[in-house]
């Protein structure tokens, strides 16, 4: 088992090295297609064809080595296509399908012109120029091999065309950017110059880098003030009804087995925001929770999403909800009726199976609760199974750990890729850093991180807070209960900005 995360990591470059060399590939071929269609508009009447004109071949000899080389490259790019099938979510392969097999096509053509061009033609073809304008028209061996030529170069663009769905996602400019790249921005690990953390025994500390300035100085008591306040969708809350509605329906489908619709809505203030003032409130009603604030990003998270301490790693996984309402009774009614709910449970198992299946390589043993537990907090109530295990000789890093959990069923869905997709095709929420994971990690790997959900993200004149909610969409699901659950979600941190 204590290969696991080799294995792991070296799948995820193989397959970092396949997305990025595939693009490569398709914009060189495009810049090929593009580059070769205008020398063939812009020149004059006449075009030399040095790669079938003996005598000028024997002044630019190189064009043959090209030759070559380009068969070996079409061969290549065929292997990078297939890879892009392999790595393609499931929502998207039957593009990736349609491009592979136009690549194939395309490499064939070009293959087959390329080879006899080199080894039957070269010896016995004299010297000519050709009408630029006629090519495709123009019998002879010249315009017949051009012809196959610009056909082949036409279906590798046709091949890029239908690779690009493949790679789409997102709702920002730099999606450009992440199809080039090969990979999201979702992986950075952003550390600040200062960080002040507390234990669960009280016990307090602060890290500083690079000898950044710190002030230590206590801020005063906040003084109560009253503001005014507009909430609003971010997003129509029909798009999200109509998300979950095709989420329900992929899951039904068999593509997928649960996948996580989010929403944003937006509180405006007439006064600036007080950061400290919101920390303290939400220390008041979550005192169990891990809170957090951090470049204007605050909250407080129930969710442990993984913990190293020596080596032994925990992580508590959360999903499943239903509301508080402040009376006993029907707290504990409504939490039996969780506990009792198949489409929570279902919910719930797939989070559970895929955290342990993740966590399990880098272990000698890993247990968790039989049955799930209610974990109240102060306006949900949530089903959460306990997982605690002994990692193996070397041990990771939590860091390394959490890169491999984030982000979970509980804020992505299962499979992982085909859920990310099916979200960045209808969701219609840019989520940034919501979802993620915050937490710290010392010298030695220990460290402590939590799901960054019940979450705001503040203006930087603070006078505007974006929050988030979501839910876990089974076959089950109901579009307005969802709706429902959100709404029960954002008022944690709804409680602790608004104060009219």
């Amino acid at each position: 088992m204590g290969h696991g995360p080799d294995v792991a990591e070296g799948a995820e470059r193989v397959g970092y090295a396949a997305r990025l060399g595939s693009r490569v590939a398709l914009l060189i071929s495009g810049a090929t297609v593009v580059t070769f269609g205008l020398a063939l508009t812009a020149l004059p009447d006449k075009v030399p064809y040095p790669f079938t004109d003996p005598v000028i071949a024997e002044q630019w000899p190189g064009d043959y080595l090209w030759m070559y080389l380009a068969m070996v490259l079409m061969v290549l790019f065929v292997a990078l296509v297939t890879a892009v099938h392999e790595w393609a979510p499931a929502p998207r392969r039957a593009w990736s399908l349609l491009g592979l097999c136009i690549a194939v096509v395309a490499a064939a053509v070009l293959l087959i012109d390329y080879f006899v061009q080199v080894t039957v033609l070269q010896p016995s073809l004299v010297k000519g120029q050709l009408d630029g304008w006629a090519l495709l028209t123009q019998y002879n061996p010249n315009g017949v091999f051009i012809a196959l030529e610009e056909l082949g170069y036409l279906l590798m663009s046709l091949a890029m065309v239908c690779l690009v769905p493949v790679f789409s996602g997102g709702t920002r400019p730099e999606r450009a950017l992440r199809w080039l790249l090969g990979t999201s921005f979702a992986a950075v690990l952003v550390v600040p110059a200062v960080t002040v953390g507390k234990g669960p025994a009280g016990d307090r500390w602060i890290t500083v880098i690079d000898d950044a300035p710190v002030d230590l100085t206590m801020p005063p008591d906040p003084v109560p003030t009253a503001a005014a306040y507009t909430v609003g969708a971010a997003t129509p809350v029909e798009t999200y009804l109509d998300a979950v509605r095709t989420a329900r329906d992929a899951v039904r489908s068999g593509r997928l087995t649960k996948v996580v619709i989010a929403r944003d809505v937006v509180v405006t203030s007439d006064r600036p925001i007080d950061v400290h003032a919101v920390l303290l409130r939400l220390r008041a009603s979550f005192g169990s929770s891990y809170r957090y604030a951090f470049e204007g990003f605050i909250g407080a998270s129930p969710e442990l999403l993984v913990a190293v301490e020596g080596d032994v790693v925990r992580s508590h996984p959360l999903a499943g909800t239903t509301p508080r309402t402040g009376d006993p009774v029907t707290d504990a009614r409504l939490a039996e009726a969780l506990v009792a709910s198949m489409k929570d449970q279902v919910e719930h198992r797939v989070v559970i199976d895929v955290v342990h299946d993740t966590l399990l390589p880098w272990c000698s043993f890993l247990d968790w609760e039989p049955e799930p537990s209610i974990v109240p907090v102060a306006n949900v109530q949530h089903l959460g199974t306990a997982i605690e295990g002994r990692l193996s000789e070397p041990a990771p890093s939590v860091v390394e750990l959490v890169r491999a959990l984030s982000p979970t069923p509980a804020l992505g869905g299962h499979p992982r890729e085909a859920a990310l997709a099916l979200i960045a095709e209808v969701e219609g929420v840019e989520r940034g850093r919501y979802g993620g994971a915050v937490g710290w990690v010392d010298a030695d790997g220990n460290g402590t991180w939590a799901v960054a959900i019940r979450c705001a993200e503040l203006s930087p004149d603070r006078h505007r807070a974006r929050l988030f909610a979501g839910g876990g969409i089974v076959a089950d699901s109901d579009p307005y209960a969802e709706l429902g659950e959100t709404q029960a979600k954002l008022q944690a941190m709804l409680s602790a900005l608004v104060r009219p």
